[in-house]
């Protein structure tokens, strides 16, 4: 009688159940003929080898997909996919009772481990029982296990080499590669747009700009500008108020005062301002006014004082 095993766990014994091939009668010699399934059995050799299904099987894979050989069956994984094949078990035929050593029997196939009366997938990415190099990433796989690059990373050879996006131009003025990333920056008066690549101009106006009194914003810089009767200091930023009545003796009849962004004039006790740079006597009409050389002065029409001055008679 023969002990019903479950797949791909065939009996070589009324008690013992390992992968492998299938006896013709419990009570006969142990003559193996019969394989499993993904086996077949080779004549000259007397030993049960493995099917490449990726030759025997049209189309074994769909798509996008390649067949990669495994012992028992065939895996479909991505053609990126990098699969290191486990060592060839040892032959089905040559497999015999287990005896007395420290290392536990295992009759399930490679890859596999057994759990009660199944065999479950082993992990050799957890357990550390795979070579991939340390540039790679394992990923666990049914029976199996793959050594994959890490994003931003492509395989050359068996090492896995940072790609450099830069050679691409996805930034829109200064890119830096990372070891498998990239980051954008931006010149100077620009910052980078919610894409992370794109540049934008900053309002420096908006932002604080140092103008200490008017501020222009303009394509990735800003201007400053002073109000009437300043200059615009060597900085660039600061305004430094005009002194109007340095330019000469003429701009007011009697005394000119000068201030923050402006000029007044002033006359003498006894006189009164006649419009904003002329003097008056309280009752009559003054010689002062009368014979004030300002009245003739070529400067009432200078072209260097008329956008800043107001009217000689107001």
């Amino acid at each position: 009688m023969r002990v019903v095993c479950a797949l791909p766990i065939v009996c070589v014994s009324l008690l013992l159940c390992v992968p492998g091939v299938i006896p013709q009668t419990p009570t006969a010699p142990n003559t193996y003929t019969e394989c499993t399934d993904g086996y077949e059995w080779d004549a000259q050799t007397q030993h049960c080898k493995d099917i490449n299904e990726c030759e025997t099987i049209a189309d074994a894979c769909q798509g996008e997909m390649k067949c990669f050989n495994h012992y028992g069956g065939y895996l479909c994984l991505p053609r990126s996919a990098s699969v290191i094949t486990a060592p060839e078990p040892v032959s089905q035929s040559e497999q015999t009772l287990p005896v007395d050593t420290n290392e536990a029997f295992n009759p399930c196939p490679v890859g596999y481990q057994a759990q009660g009366e199944s065999c479950i997938d082993v992990d050799e990415c957890e357990l550390g029982l795979h070579d991939c190099q340390p540039s790679q990433q394992c990923v666990n796989m049914v029976g199996t296990y793959s050594c994959q690059c890490p994003e931003g990373y492509s395989k050359i050879g068996v090492e896995c080499v940072d790609i450099d996006e830069c050679r691409y131009r996805y930034c829109q003025h200064r890119c830096v590669n990372i070891p498998g990333s990239f980051t954008c920056e931006c010149e100077p008066g620009f910052q980078l747009a919610s894409n992370n690549r794109s540049c934008v101009d900053v309002n420096e106006c908006e932002m604080g700009a140092p103008c200490e009194q008017r501020c222009y914003n303009t394509y990735g810089t800003f201007l400053c500008r002073c109000e009437q009767g300043y200059d615009l200091g060597p900085d660039g930023y600061s305004c430094n108020d005009i002194d109007e009545c340095s330019y000469s003796s003429y701009l007011c009849q009697f005394q000119c005062v000068n201030e923050p962004g402006r000029f007044s004039c002033q006359c003498p006790e006894g006189y009164e301002i006649l419009g904003t740079r002329l003097c008056q006597g309280n009752n009559l009409t003054s010689s002062l006014l009368l014979s004030s050389p300002l009245l003739s002065s070529p400067l009432l029409s200078s072209p260097l004082l008329s956008s800043s001055l107001p009217p000689v008679l107001g």
